[in-house]
């Protein structure tokens, strides 16, 4: 009885992604509040641009806050999906919308070529040199649309779209003001083989219990299929301490409960150096899984683990990114 059961797990988690990714496309696209709690001029609405980039028409998202006038130039959080997802998903799953809102920045939902980035895990299929060029484009149409800041460009992403965050701040340092990965360490090609060009801040959000990218390091597992590997978390923070010229290690503090009841602990560590390019933070998130903190639970905790509600991913990410600009 067990035995004929097993077959039908893959094809039900299909199911449940494309049940998520319609869910939310239907979510943004309708311009409907994320949250309920929103106030009436914090709603979710996302403009859809597109460009072409050789020979390739590419889709993204923006969201202006209610204060943005066109005079005053704002920062800009690029925040990435991860594999499989769309750009509306990563609208939904992080609540960037309504956080962008709160403090005043211009997002922008990229979207990937068959709902992935090329990162440079090199996964088969996917070309990073597109991507990498497909960015470049996206910050010089968004910069000439509207009043940016270019010293304030931030990128974000989960999973598929942390490990390509990195991948910016590698390539684009002097665009790239500073990085946050979620649910994506340092993987192993990169490890090896690459050293940053100059230091760009980074911040992880990483969970010691994320059943698809390891925290002590390992393969990346979807079901049955492989999708590289990473070094653990300690390995991908000295792999960006080197980087950065972080010369000061501080000790790790736990931050209070935010949700007494959420069984997640969620441990902080900075490491700094003799400017405030020279940064990187890690929070361990003891029981979290492949997941956005404070964010949508996409998916059951079955597939990708829980989701803490002991930190907001966004409310650290943003206080990270104010303190540092080109």
């Amino acid at each position: 009885m067990a035995a004929a059961s097993r077959p039908r797990i893959k094809p039900l988690l299909i199911e449940l992604l494309l049940a998520t990714n319609t869910v939310a496309d239907q979510g943004a696209i309708n311009s409907e509040p994320v949250n309920p709690q929103m106030n009436a001029n914090a709603r979710a609405i996302l403009k859809r641009c597109s460009l072409i980039v050789e020979g390739v028409s590419r889709t993204y998202y923006v969201h202006v806050p209610p204060t943005y006038d066109g005079i005053k130039a704002l920062p800009l959080v690029l925040a990435f999906h991860g594999g499989g997802g769309k750009a509306t998903m990563m609208h939904r799953v992080s609540k960037l919308t309504t956080t962008s809102d709160n403090h005043s920045f211009i997002v922008v939902y990229p979207e990937g070529v068959e709902k992935h980035w090329s990162d440079q895990r090199a996964i088969r299929g996917f070309d990073r040199a597109g991507d990498l060029g497909y960015v470049s484009a996206l910050l010089n149409e968004v910069e000439r649309d509207y009043k940016i800041d270019a010293k304030r460009v931030y990128s974000t992403g989960i999973s598929n779209g942390g490990f390509f965050s990195q991948d910016l701040a590698i390539a684009f340092p002097e665009r790239i003001a500073a990085v946050a990965s979620v649910a994506a360490s340092v993987s192993v090609p990169v490890y090896k083989k690459v050293k940053p060009p100059q230091p760009v801040p980074i911040l992880f959000m990483l969970g010691e219990n994320d059943p698809i990218v390891p925290y002590k390091g390992g393969d990346i597992k979807l079901g049955l299929v492989r999708r590289g590997s990473v070094v653990s978390a300690e390995d991908s923070v000295d792999f960006w301490v080197q980087a950065n010229n972080c010369t000061i290690t501080n000790a790790p503090v736990e931050l209070p409960l935010a949700q007494p009841n959420d069984n997640t602990r969620v441990t902080k560590q900075t490491f700094t150096g003799a400017t405030a390019r020279n940064e990187v933070v890690l929070y361990s998130i003891q029981n979290g899984g492949h997941t956005w903190p404070s964010g949508w639970q996409y998916l059951g905790e079955l597939f990708i683990g829980k989701t803490s509600r002991s930190v907001s991913a966004n409310e650290e990410i943003w206080s990270f990114f104010q303190r540092h600009h080109l």
